[in-house]
């Protein structure tokens, strides 16, 4: 699967699912212990036509497969933050430096179609404004070592 290359400089990255129950892979360079905000945004929010978008970060095997850290599913952790919406919000400080994946998918069955995937350091603060008005935090608490 081809990996998309991305910047966390808060210029939206519009893409497309097209191929049902799979994933787009974006690969991002993040420094360890800055603040960087994720957001991927389809229908709900008008910027895109894809049906309750997921989020997830992580890393690649030696064998190329990936790894989450963190889902917008919050199923696994790092100690970040996921904010839960029809469009997924994750706050995630990296462990370490290096190239980090995200991948974006879909939470409905075969789901397809267009989204918008912005990262930025949270430092910059533009991604707040894009915030739906209604959301909720899912508590993570779970572990995960590099």
């Amino acid at each position: 699967m081809a990996i998309t290359p991305i910047v966390a400089n808060g210029t939206p990255v519009r893409s497309q699912i097209s191929t049902p129950d799979t994933f787009d892979l974006h690969s991002i360079d993040l420094t360890a212990g800055e603040r960087y905000v994720f957001i991927a945004q389809g229908a709900t929010e008008g910027k895109g036509t894809l049906a309750d978008p997921n989020l997830a970060i992580g890393t690649r095997d030696a064998s190329g497969n990936f790894m989450p850290i963190i889902s917008s599913k919050g199923d696994i952790s790092i100690g970040s933050i996921v904010l839960s919406s029809p469009d997924p919000l994750i706050s995630f400080i990296p462990p370490v430096t290096g190239t980090y994946v995200v991948a974006v998918g879909s939470d409905t069955p075969h789901g397809t179609g267009t989204y918008t995937l912005e990262v930025e350091a949270a430092r910059a603060g533009s991604l707040i404004s894009t915030l739906p008005t209604t959301i909720s935090i899912i508590p993570t608490i779970h572990h995960v070592s590099l």
